[in-house]
């Protein structure tokens, strides 16, 4: 990843160096002035629902997007169950529960996580 002297950053996620923040979970995070995005990668050894509930999570003062940039999965919004895969998006809107269900995703993920700059939410620990 390059940082220009105009603050603009350049980077290819296939190309940058990952940090293993749990078991089966790796994350590529980048910082601009007013946004986070947050490169994830949940393993096929994670498997299940990634969300500290079985309903999900929420964050109360924040909304989220997310990208599946690889895979397929089951998304969760306020107790909904979609199915996604490369190329979805979807949006949590503010104090919303949702989730990401990988049970039946045996290859594993990887999602881009869009959030508000500095206001990424802790990683769960456990799947």
């Amino acid at each position: 990843m390059q940082i220009l002297d105009n603050g603009v950053i350049v980077g290819n996620y296939h190309n940058e160096k990952w940090e293993t923040v749990a078991p089966g979970l790796e994350q590529l995070e980048v910082n601009g002035k007013n946004i986070t995005l947050s490169f994830q990668r949940i393993l096929p050894e994670r498997a299940g629902m990634y969300a500290q509930t079985p309903s999900g999570h929420k964050h109360d003062d924040m909304e989220q997007m997310t990208i599946m940039l690889e895979g397929r999965a089951t998304v969760v919004i306020d107790g909904t169950r979609t199915p996604v895969r490369k190329g979805s998006h979807w949006l949590a809107p503010k104090g919303v529960f949702h989730g990401l269900d990988l049970r039946e995703s045996p290859e594993g993920v990887t999602i881009l996580q869009i959030f508000p700059a500095g206001k990424r939410p802790p990683l769960p620990a456990k799947g």
